[in-house]
This record gives structure tokens, sequence and C-alpha cells, in this order.
């Protein structure tokens, strides 16, 4: 009986072995591979595979999805939002300062509401602008006075030094102060920047000539170390007449005071020994034609 079992045992087991794999189909393989995958994603907890009609359909819900975006969109911006009792404050907690620029620029030309917003506007920047003037005023003198500061620290050095200093110590202690003014006189004219400018710049460059030769400071070179630097002192002299001339203060520069105080600069500084004259007058010569040229336009319009 042992024996029957046995061998019945070992039938069954031939029976039910593995094909070969020269004996399997392309349907075994396939409906093998098949389970083995949705055993696979069931062991791991996945959800089943999803077949391709359903990949279409959800497509298809997607790309409707899309399609009605822009509807839904204006939908909520116009009905939704029109019908909320928005505060003005968070509208304006939303809205970009050019667009309120423009609303305000609006506003200023409509005829009724126009002198009332202008007035409105003024009263609120009357504190700001004076603030605005007090801090130009304050940076002027601080350029005057630091300049100052800067240039005795050279002269006593140049003293001491014993004829050994170069002239190129006074404009090289100076230049840092040309880009200040001209920051001071892009502030505009409402804080008086550019008049406020043009007297900090006329201090700054009286400062930048050397002193004459055989006094008590000698120095190794001369004046024509600092040439440089009236240059850039003419552009910014210049830079500074265009702001007056943009700004309709054609007064300002039809002024004598205008020439005179260049002409009192040119006096002060004593040529280099290669230049023919008594003094600088090569200097500031983009500045003095510029204000010629305002001068005849007086002498036409007195006429």
């Amino acid at each position: 009986m042992a024996i029957l079992s046995a061998y019945s045992s070992l039938a069954t087991s031939r029976h039910s072995r593995p094909k070969p794999l020269w004996e399997t189909t392309s349907q075994d393989d396939a409906m093998s591979s098949g389970v083995s995958k949705f055993l696979c994603r069931e062991r791991a907890g996945l959800q089943p595979p999803v077949f391709e009609h359903q990949f279409s359909r959800k497509r298809k819900e997607i790309n409707d999805d899309e399609d009605n975006f822009p509807t839904k969109k204006a939908k909520f911006s116009i009905y939704e939002v029109m019908e909320q009792d928005i505060p003005v404050d968070k509208v304006l907690d939303m809205i970009s300062t050019s667009d309120l620029k423009a609303i305000v620029k609006t506003l200023l030309t409509h005829s009724v509401a126009g002198p009332i917003v202008k007035e409105e506007l003024l009263a609120s920047s009357e504190e700001s602008i004076v603030y605005s003037i007090e801090q130009a005023e304050r940076l002027k003198q601080c350029i005057m006075k630091e300049s100052a500061d800067a240039i005795k620290k050279v002269t006593e050095e140049a003293y001491a030094y014993g004829g050994m200093e170069d002239g190129s110590a006074w404009s090289n202690a100076l230049s840092v102060f040309l880009p200040r003014i001209r920051e001071l006189a892009d502030q505009g004219r409402l804080v008086y920047g550019p008049d406020l400018a043009w007297e900090a710049l006329l201090r700054v460059a009286k400062k930048c000539i050397l002193p004459k030769q055989g006094g008590e400071i000698r120095l190794r070179t001369g004046e024509e170390d600092c040439d440089d630097f009236h240059k850039e002192v003419d552009e910014l002299m210049l830079h500074i007449c265009h702001l007056q001339e943009d700004d309709g203060n054609t007064a300002w520069l039809q002024e004598f005071a205008r020439k005179n105080e260049i002409w009192d600069l040119q006096s002060s500084a004593e040529p280099p020994l290669e230049f023919q004259g008594p003094d600088c007058r090569y200097r500031y010569q983009k500045t003095l034609r510029f204000l010629e040229y305002f001068d005849t336009e007086k002498m036409i319009v007195d006429n």
C-alpha cells in the first residue's frame, strides 16, 4: 500500500512539473507575464493596472477641463468678484503703484475732481517736500565740510614731505565728492538740487587749486596734475546747466554771476609753464560756451 501511494505521488509530480522553455507557447508567456505583474502590484499595495481605454477617457476629461478653464476664470472674475462688497482698503492693497499713478493722473484731468485731487496731493506732500529740502541742504553742507577736511589733511602732508608731494594728491582727495554732487543735482528743482549742487561744486573745485609755487608748501609737480579733475568738473557743471534748462530756469542760466564764478576759478589757478597766459583759461570751456548761448538769446529778447 505504501508502495502504491509513493508511486501515485511520483506520477502526480511528473504531470505537474513546469514545461521546458521549448514546450511553452506565446499564449502561456503572455498569461504568465500578466499574472506575475498583477501579483507584484498586489503585494506592493499598488492599484491594479489601468488599460488603454481608461487612459484615453482620462485624457479627454483633462482636455475638457483645460478648454473650460478661461471660461471658468472669467465667470469667477466677473460674477463672483463683482458681486462682493470689497472694501476700498483691500483694493488699494492689491493695486500696483503704477496703476494707482495712472488712476490719479486720470482724475487730475477731470474738470470737477481734478482740482480737489491736486489740492489733496499737495497738502499731503508738503511735509515730505520740506524734509527733502532739509536733507538736500545737509548733504551740501556735508560735502563742503568733508572736502575741506580732506584738503587740510593733504596740505599738512605736503608740508611735512618738504616738496616731495605731487599735485595729484589734491585731485585724488576730492574726486570722491563729484558723484555725490551729481546725486544732489539729480534730486531735482523741487528740493533745489541743481542750485545746491552748483554751490558745492564751486567750493570743491576751488579746493582743487594748488598752492602758488614759491610759498610755504612746495610740490614736485604743478597745476597740470589737476587738469583731468577739472575736466570732470566742467562736465558736471554742464550737467547742472542742462538740468536748469530742462526745468525752464533760464533766468538762472542768464545771470552774469554764473560766468563770473567760472572766471574766478580760472584766475585762481596758476597755469602750467607751457600754457601762455595769466591763468587757466582753458578750463571749463564747455560750460562757458553753453552759457554764452543763453547770453545771446537774452540779448535778442531784450532788443
